[in-house]
Parts: C-alpha cells; sequence; structure tokens
C-alpha cells in the first residue's frame, strides 16, 4: 500500500483529521490555503506516490516557488508535504517505531535552509505624518470599502478578523 498511495489520496484523508493543537478540524483557511497548493503549485505530484517524492524534489519545488511567489506560498506547499508525509506515516504504523515512508523529505530543507520557516515583518507603515491624508481619502471612499479600511487603521484587526465578524 505505502508504493500505491499518492499524495492527493493522502491528502484527501488528512483534511478530515483534526487539528492536533486545537483537537478541532482543521480551519476553513487553512482548507482554502492548503487546497491552493494542492491545485496549483503540487499539481503536477497529486497522482503520483507519494513515496516518489524526493527531499531534492521538495528543495527544488520551495526554491521554485520561494523565486515565482514568495517565502509564504513556499513555505505553505512545503509545511502541506511535510503534514501528509506525517499523516502517512501515522497511518501506517506497525508499532515498531519504524516510518513506513521513511522520515519526511522536509529535513533536507531544514538541513540546506535553516530558518525557512520564519517570514519576514512587515515593513509597510503609514506614517504618522501620512494619515491625516490617508484617513481623508479613505472617508471621502466611503461606502463599505471606505468603512472597512478605516475600521482596519483604527483598530489594528487583520483583513480577515473584520471580514469574518458576527454583527
Amino acid at each position: 500500500e505505502v508504493t500505491s498511495r499518492t499524495l492527493r489520496s493522502v491528502y484527501d484523508e488528512y483534511k478530515t483529521k483534526l487539528n492536533p493543537h486545537t483537537r478541532k478540524p482543521l480551519s476553513r483557511n487553512t482548507l482554502d490555503v492548503y487546497d491552493r497548493a494542492m491545485s496549483r503549485d503540487l499539481a503536477d505530484w497529486a497522482d503520483q506516490p507519494m513515496i516518489n517524492i524526493t527531499p531534492v524534489m521538495l528543495l527544488s519545488r520551495f526554491k521554485e516557488l520561494n523565486e515565482k511567489y514568495g517565502s509564504g506560498t513556499a513555505q505553505k506547499a512545503a509545511g502541506l508535504v511535510g503534514a501528509c508525509w506525517t499523516h502517512a506515516n501515522d497511518m501506517a504504523d506497525s508499532g515498531d517505531g519504524a516510518e513506513a515512508y521513511g522520515p519526511p523529505p522536509l529535513r533536507l530543507i531544514n538541513k540546506m535552509l535553516p530558518g525557512w520557516r520564519k517570514t519576514a515583518s512587515r515593513s509597510r507603515k503609514i506614517r504618522a505624518e501620512d494619515l491625516p491624508v490617508w484617513l481623508s481619502a479613505v472617508r471621502e471612499e466611503g461606502g463599505i470599502q471606505g468603512a472597512f479600511l478605516e475600521v482596519l487603521l483604527l483598530t489594528g484587526m487583520r483583513r480577515r478578523e473584520l471580514s469574518e465578524l458576527r454583527w
């Protein structure tokens, strides 16, 4: 069975698993990010046996995605492969401590690119002297968009937090 399980089949199983930290189903946001990674960034690997994904392949894909889309996208795709790999090993656990799929290919990325999971802090800020002009422009925009931007600015909320509020 180990040689025939595809990345997609393991991912489909993994999606139904509870988050190990919260013991709740994976969030809609996490599933959206993983679905995008599977359909766009890992589509050519989805239907091949997972055991065929080598650490060198993952490192190469990570570098390619990092160059094309940035570190966040590359991290998410690599993280998805790692999560699926761990899940597949857990499901194939025979109790003898051996990893049926072998060690996760992420270990090579960890070795070759220490700190790869760290994302740079955002540095784009509205300077204090620009705030009145910015706020005036947002208020002039009016409507839902203007109100949305003003609430973001004045509360420090994230876009997703504000958009998911229940009124």
